[in-house]
Order: C-alpha cells, then sequence, then structure tokens
C-alpha cells in the first residue's frame, strides 16, 4: 500500500487450507501482520467482531481474504475522509475477479449520502469493503450476528445514528467470485436474509421516531 501506517489483522477461522501457517510465515518477517486463530470456526460475523477488538487504530478497512486491494486503495480512502469531515465510512467502486483473477464486472455505486441512503432502502449501496473510524463501530456495537447481511444492517444501524456515508468514483477493490463463497453458494438465504434485514430496520427506525415522539 502507499499509504504505509498500518496494521493488517488476519483472523483464521479454523481453516483447512494451512493458511494460518501461511500468514504466519509472513508476520515473522513483518511486523504489520498481527495474526490470530479462532479455537472454533465462528463463523463471519464473530470473527470480524474479533479483528475489531484486535485492531489498535483509529481506522478500520475491512478486507476479505481471498479478494486484492489496488496499491493506493488505504490512501485514496483515508484521503476522503480526512477531505470530508461529515462523512463517518467511505467505499469504492469494485472490480469483479474469478478463480484465475480473470475481471468479469465493473461495479459503481452512489457516490453521495443523499443518494446512498435512497437506495440502501432497497439493497446495500456501500460495498462491505468500506473504510471507517473505530468510533463508528464502537457506537454500532460492531456487527451484529447476521449472517449474509451482516455489512447491509450496519449500514443501516449507523443511519439511525446520523453517521453520512460516501463511495469515491474509482476501482480500488478486487472482489473475488469463486465456487463456493458467500456469493455463490448462498444466493438465495442471502436475499432472504437482506428482506429480513430492511423489515428489522423498519421496526428499529418506528421505535426511535416514537420515542423522540
Amino acid at each position: 500500500q502507499t499509504y504505509q501506517n498500518f496494521e493488517l489483522i488476519v483472523v483464521d477461522d479454523c481453516s483447512t487450507d494451512n493458511t494460518y501457517e501461511h500468514v504466519e510465515k509472513y508476520s515473522r518477517n513483518n511486523s504489520k501482520v498481527k495474526l490470530f486463530k479462532n479455537n472454533e470456526n465462528m463463523k463471519i460475523c464473530k470473527t470480524l467482531n474479533r479483528a475489531l477488538s484486535e485492531a489498535k487504530g483509529d481506522y478500520i478497512a475491512r478486507m476479505d481474504g481471498d479478494d486484492i486491494s489496488t496499491p493506493n486503495r488505504l490512501e485514496v480512502l483515508m484521503g476522503y475522509l480526512k477531505k470530508h469531515k461529515d462523512i463517518s465510512l467511505v467505499g469504492s467502486y469494485l472490480i469483479g475477479i474469478d478463480e484465475k483473477s480473470e475481471q468479469f464486472n465493473h461495479k459503481k455505486y452512489p457516490l453521495s449520502n443523499k443518494y446512498i441512503q435512497m437506495s440502501n432502502k432497497y439493497i446495500s449501496s456501500v460495498p462491505h469493503f468500506w473504510l471507517t473510524y473505530k468510533s463508528v463501530y464502537e457506537a454500532l456495537e460492531g456487527y451484529r450476528n447476521i449472517p449474509y447481511a451482516e455489512d447491509y444492517d450496519f449500514l443501516l444501524r449507523g443511519q439511525l445514528l446520523g453517521f453520512k456515508y460516501a463511495n469515491v468514483d474509482e476501482y480500488l477493490y478486487l472482489y473475488r467470485l469463486r465456487q463456493g463463497n458467500t456469493v455463490s453458494a448462498n444466493g438465495l438465504i442471502q436475499r432472504k436474509t437482506v428482506r429480513y434485514v430492511q423489515m428489522l430496520h423498519k421496526f428499529e427506525k418506528k421505535k426511535i421516531y416514537k420515542y423522540n415522539e
């Protein structure tokens, strides 16, 4: 990364492909790499929250294990947050890649908070590989245990607290689609979970309005 002041937190969730051993080799020679291992398979939400609990910095940039960040990803997103003090969380455009790292699509998202929050009524409009402040995660108490849509739930809960979002109009992240990952293997479950999160958001929004009255 062109922005060098970061720590790379890796949590191995009981993998069976020697992930831990491979990352351990990197961590021996690179002090930026902080490696942890779950004693039991905790799944995505609890594993993400464990990673958050180990973070020492003021910012959090999420990344999945089989994806690729462009070299300037952190620098661009950090620069955006520092320039736009009213924005609490920022994402970017995505490039889809397959198992051989061949590009197969380019995905854009709304740029401004206004259009992001309008679009969030129907679908998550900031890709979950965002950069945000650690204080935002603390305010929301991390991810709720809602697999397949924990990121969408996070964004909607943040809106209720008044957090503003943005995307930059650059392709800073390469998202891998392969047989067996969440998108390809659990599409129907994910769509049902998205509908559940939308219903939950409407309920919680009504509760807040009623309390304010």
